[in-house]
C-alpha cells in the first residue's frame, strides 16, 4: 500500500519475501529464517561452519530439491548438481529424463511440495483450502477470507479477483472440483500439469517425470550431473502457470492453501555428513524476531 504522507510503500509478508533473496524468509510472526547450504557443518558447541565454496549462498542458493531432497542429490564444489539415482528412479539418457515414483517424491522431496497439496496415484491432486473458505455452487466460485492468502499465490490457470473487502473470489475452471466434505479442491491431471514446474510432468500413473536440462551429463555408472547454470530446474520462475507474482522460491506459487563427478573427495566427505543434513531438515536458522 502507498502512503502519500511519507511517499513510501508498505509491503505485506508475501511481497516482503518476494523482494528478499531466496535463502531468506520473513515469517508472519516477524522471525527471519535463513536456509543454510546443504553441506553446512553443525558443531557440538552450537555453532556451524559454512564450507568455503558455499559462502555466497545468499546470492547463489542451492536449488530447493537439493536443500530439502534426499542423500542421492547433492551439490558439488563447482556448483553442479550430482544425482545418483536409486534403483526405483529411472533415468533415460536418450530422452534426457528422470522418472520418480510418487512414493519417492512424497517421502524424499516432501518439503519441496507445499503442505496443502497432496498428489494422488492417478496423477491428480487434492488441495486443502484455507479455513473459512466458502463455495457458491451456482457460479462455481470460491470465496477465500481476507488476509489468509495473497492473490499472487493463486495459479493463473484459475480466474481470481480480490474484492475491496480483501476477500478473494476464485472461479473454478473445468478440471477443478470442490469437495465440501473435505474442504478441498480436486485437480485433474491436466490441471496439475499446468501448475507444476515446466520441467516436470505428472503422469496419470502417478509418476513424476523430470525433463533434465539440455547440457546434463549422463555417466556410465548411471549418475547424472546437471551444470550449475541449469541446476534450478524446479524454481518458481520456471513454472508454466505459477502465481501472479514473480515467484520467490519460498513455495508461494501454485498453492491455494498456506503452507525448488568433478571432485570425488568432496563427494565422499559430503556423504559422511549426510546424517547431519537429515537431522537439520531444511537447516533454517532463526536470526531474530521483530519486536
Amino acid at each position: 500500500t502507498y502512503s502519500a504522507d511519507t511517499n513510501t510503500v508498505k509491503l505485506d509478508n508475501y511481497w516482503t519475501n518476494e523482494v528478499l533473496p531466496a535463502a531468506v524468509e520473513v515469517t508472519p510472526q516477524g522471525e527471519v529464517a535463513i536456509t543454510l547450504p546443504s553441506d553446512t557443518r553443525f558443531n557440538t558447541d552450537g555453532s556451524f561452519t559454512i564450507v568455503s565454496h558455499a559462502t555466497d549462498f545468499i546470492n547463489n542458493p542451492e536449488p530447493d530439491y537439493v536443500l530439502s531432497g534426499p542423500e542421492w542429490v547433492s551439490t558439488e564444489v563447482s556448483g553442479a548438481v550430482t544425482i545418483e539415482p536409486p534403483a526405483d528412479v529411472k533415468v533415460d539418457a536418450a530422452a534426457n529424463t528422470m522418472e520418480i515414483p510418487l512414493n519417492v517424491v512424497e517421502e524424499q522431496f516432501g518439503e519441496v511440495i507445499p503442505e496443502s497439496i497432496q498428489l494422488q496415484p492417478d496423477g491428480t491432486a487434492v488441495v486443502a483450502l484455507p479455513e473459512g473458505t466458502t463455495f457458491n455452487s451456482t457460479t462455481d466460485t470460491l470465496t477465500v477470507p481476507a488476509g489468509v492468502v495473497n492473490i499472487n499465490e493463486i495459479p493463473t490457470v484459475v480466474e481470481a479477483v480480490q474484492k475491496p473487502d480483501g476477500t478473494i473470489e476464485v472461479k473454478l475452471p473445468a478440471g477443478i472440483t470442490f469437495n465440501a466434505n473435505a474442504g478441498t479442491v480436486e485437480l485433474s491431471n491436466q490441471v496439475v500439469n499446468q501448475i507444476v514446474p515446466t520441467a516436470i510432468e505428472v503422469t496419470p500413473q502417478g509418476a513424476v517425470v523430470v525433463q533434465l536440462p539440455l547440457n546434463t551429463q549422463h555417466h556410465q555408472d548411471g549418475t547424472v550431473t546437471v551444470p550449475k547454470n541449469e541446476a534450478h530446474i524446479t524454481d518458481d520462475d520456471h513454472r508454466k502457470n505459477h502465481g501472479r507474482g514473480h515467484g520467490h522460491g519460498h513455495g508461494h506459487a501454485y498453492a491455494y492453501g498456506h503452507d525448488n563427478k568433478d571432485d570425488k573427495a568432496e563427494k565422499s566427505e559430503k556423504s559422511e555428513k549426510e546424517p547431519v543434513k537429515q537431522a537439520a531438515a531444511k537447516q533454517e536458522t532463526n536470526i531474530g524476531k521483530k519486536k
